[in-house]
């Protein structure tokens, strides 16, 4: 069928050329017939030549057009007539001038139009990719816009397009698994390769276009039944990049969505969360100084007492939850770094201790090993660390708890350090998560909620210092914190 069709545009080329070598030589005798001269009769030749240019014939008939012009005008229109014998040694380099100037000529018109030609499909297609990226731009949904996209191809280039654009490579080779043998190898080059290919199945042309995102196959486009130029093949490939932008666009365009729908939910969580800990903490603060009141009166009932102890323990749970939170909303504002302060780290952790009572005080021993040290901390938040880090060393042993600083130079360690039930290897990753709790030792102590370490994990993140825990040489826990010492800018 293909060959049968090239031997059709074949013989349709010879039937253009022998048309216009009849027509101006019949124009040619009539000039004769009225005495003309011969160099008109070669330029009507030559004009001849020139004519097959504007039928978009190849130029290779062109040339034989030229030269049947040549031989016509030796065998009718020289001494002796109608032969092709040349007794007259110029008209042999007329011949040969004529075969020159009409072949130089023909071949500069045929490149001028030919390139005319060039220059106004390229103006087409970049007409097209305009539309095609103007589509593409103003659909946010991907597929809608890839719909548009392949009518607009397949209009285009008369051939079939299907376009197949991905997530993920894994995608793209399950899309490849489903491709006949022959697809499944040439779109497998394509892959290796990055570059277009192209082959013939059953008489059908295939391209193969990959398309590329961050320098990774992301999809291909199939263009079938067209065999495509070398600038058509070109800008194809423009157009895997364009829907390969496309993609992108409206990936970030969906993922900034996303964040914002995030931050906005966030924003109401926070704000929730602010009010709610901010309207119970008042009410909690009232129950806690009532209850301690009750237990100075009712020192002698003791039913009544234990009832009151627990109303305080339970309050004074949930208050410290209520603070954790509170905490935990302070870490997420932006303009932190405006709070803080230089203090003595001393100062810091006696602030802390305020907020144990007496029983909590007797079991803790402190030691300031190298002396006072300037740290600059946000002093609410690194008071609540320290009170955290504490709570948990009491809450988890029945034992004293030590506290010590010291000075690895350019840190200030502050370590806290237990004998308590310690922890497992297969849980330290786990320990600064958010709401992992386990049951205390002492009875005393409610369950948390979880939220104690994470915390201290985000503040001295925040400090820019360092967060670590390792068991006891002994028994139980050491925790060590490490925050940047403050020096003065000389």
């Amino acid at each position: 069928m293909k060959s049968n069709n090239k031997l059709v545009k074949e013989s349709l080329y010879l039937i253009k050329i022998t048309c216009i070598w009849a027509l101006f030589t019949l124009f040619a005798f009539l000039l004769n017939s009225f005495g003309w001269q011969e160099s008109t009769i070669i330029l009507t030749y030559v004009l001849g030549s020139i004519i097959w240019t504007i039928l978009k014939i190849p130029y290779r008939y062109g040339l034989l057009l030229t030269f049947a012009n040549v031989l016509s005008f030796n065998y009718f229109f020289t001494v002796p007539y109608y032969t092709f014998r040349v007794d007259d040694f110029q008209y042999l380099y007329t011949f040969i001038s004529m075969f020159i100037v009409s072949g130089f000529v023909s071949y500069v018109v045929f490149i001028s139009n030919r390139n005319r030609h060039i220059a106004h499909i390229r103006s087409l297609n970049n007409r097209y990719l305009f539309q095609l990226s103007e589509l593409l731009y103003q659909s946010l949904d991907f597929k809608e816009g890839l719909t548009d996209a392949i009518s607009l191809l397949e209009r285009t280039l008369h051939a079939e397009v299907e376009v197949h654009v991905f997530d993920n490579t894994q995608q793209v080779f399950e899309l490849i698994d489903t491709l006949e043998p022959i697809n499944k190898a040439n779109a497998l080059d394509s892959y290796m390769t990055l570059k277009p290919q192209s082959f013939t199945n059953q008489d059908k042309i295939i391209n193969f276009f990959p398309i590329l995102i961050n320098k990774e196959v992301r999809g291909f486009i199939f263009v079938s039944g067209v065999k495509l130029s070398v600038d058509a093949i070109e800008w194809m490939s423009t157009i895997g990049s364009i829907l390969a932008l496309a993609k992108q666009r409206i990936e970030s365009i969906r993922l900034e969505e996303e964040a914002k729908l995030n931050y906005e939910q966030e924003q109401l969580r926070v704000s929730l969360l602010s009010s709610i800990s901010h309207d119970l903490r008042t009410p909690l603060a009232s129950i806690i100084g009532s209850s301690t009141l009750l237990m100075d009166e009712l020192i002698e009932r003791e039913n009544d007492l234990i009832l009151v102890r627990n109303i305080h323990r339970d309050a004074k749970w949930l208050l410290d939850s209520v603070e954790n939170i509170l905490s935990l909303i302070r870490l997420n504002k932006s303009n932190l770094n405006n709070q803080f302060q230089v203090v003595l780290i001393e100062e810091v952790i006696e602030e802390a201790l305020k907020h144990f009572n007496q029983e909590d005080l007797s079991r803790l021993t402190i030691e300031y090993k190298h002396g006072s040290q300037f740290v600059n901390v946000e002093v609410h938040l690194m008071i609540k660390a320290l009170y955290n880090l504490i709570h948990n060393a009491l809450k988890f042993s029945t034992k004293e708890v030590s506290i010590n600083t010291y000075i690895i130079e350019p840190w200030c360690c502050i370590e806290v350090r237990d004998r308590g039930i310690g922890f497992s290897k297969s849980v330290k990753d786990y320990l600064v998560e958010g709401f992992q709790s386990t049951k205390p030792i002492d009875a005393k102590y409610r369950q948390g909620v979880g939220l104690g370490l994470h915390i201290v994990s985000k503040i001295i993140d925040v400090h820019q210092g360092l967060l670590n825990f390792m068991p006891n040489q002994t028994q139980g826990t050491v925790v060590s914190i490490k925050l940047p010492i403050y020096k003065e800018d000389v």
